[in-house]
């Protein structure tokens, strides 16, 4: 069904021709750099070096029921080498794949959207969110990259402040869609919204990442709340059932809550400072395993600008549960369309979820100990 869909979606974007009818841009984002470890993951060298592209083609419709279409083609290649030039044991490593596929018809009140895209919500900001169910966003991550996800997407706005979105996510075959929903309410100070998703287990699971065990199905509520008064305040909670699926005998159920804040203090051109805490509860239970599992996590960041190019921010973690701590320090420089970070991270030995990384460059975050990156990003 994935591949059907895919097809199908550019089937669609081939067929907003003639030229004459369309606009055409292209864009893209190129990344490279390198990377040094004090403990670096099993069977890999201290240090390598990374590049990749993800070149963009858009397509939008000018005339006549063709001004409601647009459309966009992305593709990701990356390499990654170990050591210098590759010559570590687990030598080079290449990625090529679909980044984004999909076309969109929009009307005034109404949009749909059909293959391979973000599909993204919820005020959460840093990593382990409870509503990271399709995304894979990362604040520490330069790239500012995130997976996409398969599906048959659709809004409606009936008011100003109402917003009711719709999908089908795509399973392996017809028989393993995936549907859910969300509301988002919006009030005086803030939003408010429900979702809800019903994941089904997949031979290939391109419909989500399982938040408890991917041998069942998974039925998932959450509500979200952000208020912006004196301060920014947030908060998600996330219910998880699952039963049933490819094997027998699997269940589970789990919470997780979320709640931040964020405040720019008057220092200087502007202090921002963003906290965050997760708890999590859960119980699985597989043939001849059941386990109850906990977590409780702490973020806090701070951004600073120092003058128009260039800014500092720290990111610091604590795993409540092991009691292990993480921190993340970058310096970014911007120009037009270039930008340069050197990023140096501290991550608990043998790893943690907090030094779990969802990068979708391929380029840090996936060492241990002391880590320091100089990467270039060009976006155009």
């Amino acid at each position: 069904m994935v591949l059907r869909l895919q097809l199908l979606a550019l089937g669609m974007i081939a067929s907003l021709a003639p030229m004459r009818a369309q606009t055409v841009g292209l864009s893209g984002q190129v990344w490279l750099g390198v990377s040094g470890a004090s403990d670096s993951a099993p069977n890999r060298a201290g240090y390598g070096e990374f590049v990749g592209f993800i070149p963009t083609l858009s397509v939008m419709g000018r005339r006549g029921w063709l001004a409601r279409l647009d459309a966009e083609l992305a593709l990701q290649a990356s390499v990654t080498l170990d050591g210098f030039l590759g010559a570590g044991a687990a030598g080079i490593d290449t990625t090529f794949k679909p980044y984004r596929l999909w076309v969109r018809y929009a009307a005034e009140k109404f949009d749909l959207r059909l293959g391979l895209q973000k599909l993204a919500f919820g005020p959460g900001r840093l990593p382990i969110r409870p509503l990271a169910w399709f995304d894979t966003f990362d604040l520490r991550d330069p790239t500012g990259q995130t997976g996409g996800v398969t599906t048959l997407r659709a809004r409606l706005f009936p008011s100003s402040g109402l917003t009711l979105w719709g999908w089908i996510n795509a399973g392996h075959d017809l028989a393993d869609p995936s549907p859910g929903g969300r509301a988002e309410m919006s009030f005086g100070l803030g939003e408010l919204a429900l979702s809800y998703h019903y994941r089904q287990t997949t031979d290939r699971d391109y419909a989500s990442r399982p938040l408890l065990s991917p041998l069942a199905n998974e039925e998932r509520f959450a509500l979200d709340l952000r208020v912006d008064g004196l301060v920014g305040l947030w908060g998600e909670l996330a219910i998880i059932n699952s039963r049933g699926g490819k094997e027998k005998g699997v269940s589970g159920k789990g919470t997780m809550t979320m709640i931040g804040g964020d405040y720019t203090l008057d220092l200087g051109p502007g202090l921002y400072v963003m906290v965050e805490h997760l708890w999590g509860k859960f119980s699985i239970s597989e043939p001849e395993l059941d386990r109850d599992l906990a977590i409780s996590l702490s973020w806090a960041l701070a951004s600073y600008p120092l003058g128009l190019t260039d800014q500092v921010m720290g990111i610091v973690g604590y795993d409540w549960e092991s009691g292990q701590a993480f921190g993340f320090a970058q310096w970014q420089r911007t120009f037009d369309a270039v930008s340069l970070h050197v990023i140096l991270t501290g991550s608990p030995a043998g790893g943690s979820d907090l030094a779990a990384g969802q990068s979708q460059s391929g380029a840090a975050l996936t060492s241990f100990g002391v880590a320091i990156q100089f990467m270039m990003i060009y976006n155009y």
